[in-house]
């Protein structure tokens, strides 16, 4: 057996086994665009596919940098092509002093809001 096959193994145990325990046919993931992300995402999507589950990949445009929206479309495009059903979600309201922590909490909110919709 390989590391990968022994990955993927263990990857398939402990998502039946969530799917059993919480009765759900959606996986919320986020996704960011860079190469490990688009990686997990991929590979749950193929999950999905052979246990009959949805996925959403939740994509953040925080817009703190100019370039922010064009990878979040570039992300969405990755996505497309795959079939993959995918949600952009555009954060506003920036507040003063810690930038990172208020993006990453309005980050953690807006996903959470989104989940709530499937």
């Amino acid at each position: 057996m390989t590391n990968t096959t022994f990955l993927l193994d263990i990857l398939d145990q402990e998502l039946t086994q969530y799917i059993n325990k919480y009765s759900t046919t959606y996986f919320a993931i986020a996704c960011s665009g860079g190469g490990d992300s688009l990686g997990l995402t991929l590979l749950l999507h193929q999950w999905c596919l052979k246990h009959q589950q949805k996925i959403i990949a939740l994509i953040v445009d925080h817009g703190l940098r100019a370039e922010s929206t064009n990878e979040a479309n570039y992300c969405a495009n990755i996505l497309q092509q795959h079939s993959i059903h995918h949600d952009i979600i555009t954060l506003d309201n920036y507040v003063s002093g810690n930038i990172q922590k208020w993006a990453r909490d309005a980050r953690y909110h807006m996903m959470i809001k989104k989940c709530t919709e499937y």
